[in-house]
C-alpha cells in the first residue's frame, strides 16, 4: 500500500512538473508570436522572435509565420530573412506554397531565393521539385536548388 501511495505521489509530481513546463512553453510561444507579428516592433526584435519560433519547433507557429512572410513579401521590411529559414526549420509542407513563391520571386533579393530553396529542401515536399528544378537553371539559385532537388529525389526514390 505504501508503495502504491509513493508511486502515485511521484506520478503527481511528474504531472505537475510537466504541466508547469507546458504552461511556460505556451507563454513563451505566445510572447514570441506577439513580437514576431508586431509590425511596429524593431526589425531585429521581430527577426529574433521569428528565429526562436523556428527553433522551438512548435507547429502552431507555421500559419503565423506564413502570414508574416506573405506580408513581408509585399512590404519588404526584411523579416523574410528570418521567416524563410524558420519555416524550413518547422518542416511543415503547408509552407511549401509560400516558399515556392519566394523561390520564384524575381527581385534583388537573391539570398531570399537561396534561403527558400534550402527551406524547401528541408521540408521535403514533392510539390517543390518542379520549382527547385526551374531555379536550378538560374545563376543565383543554381547551387542550392540542384543540391536540394537531388536530395529530395533521392529521399523520395524518384
Amino acid at each position: 500500500m505504501i508503495r502504491i501511495i509513493h508511486c502515485l505521489c511521484v506520478l503527481l509530481v511528474c504531472l505537475a512538473s510537466w504541466s508547469q513546463a507546458s504552461a511556460g512553453r505556451n507563454t513563451q510561444m505566445d510572447h514570441l508570436l506577439r513580437v514576431a507579428e508586431d509590425v511596429a516592433a524593431e526589425g531585429q526584435q521581430r527577426m529574433a522572435a521569428i528565429h526562436a519560433l523556428g527553433e522551438l519547433g512548435d507547429p502552431r507557429a507555421v500559419v503565423p509565420l506564413i502570414r508574416i512572410l506573405e506580408r513581408d513579401m509585399r512590404a519588404r521590411t526584411g523579416v523574410w530573412a528570418a521567416a524563410i529559414p524558420a519555416l524550413g526549420m518547422l518542416g511543415d509542407p503547408a509552407a511549401g506554397k509560400i516558399l515556392i513563391r519566394a523561390l520564384n520571386k524575381r527581385d534583388d533579393d537573391w539570398l531570399g531565393r537561396e534561403m527558400a530553396a534550402e527551406a524547401l529542401g528541408r521540408i521535403g515536399a514533392v510539390s517543390a521539385i518542379p520549382a527547385l528544378s526551374h531555379a536550378a537553371r538560374l545563376a543565383d539559385t543554381r547551387e542550392r536548388s540542384e543540391e536540394h532537388t537531388s536530395e529530395l529525389q533521392s529521399r523520395l526514390h524518384l
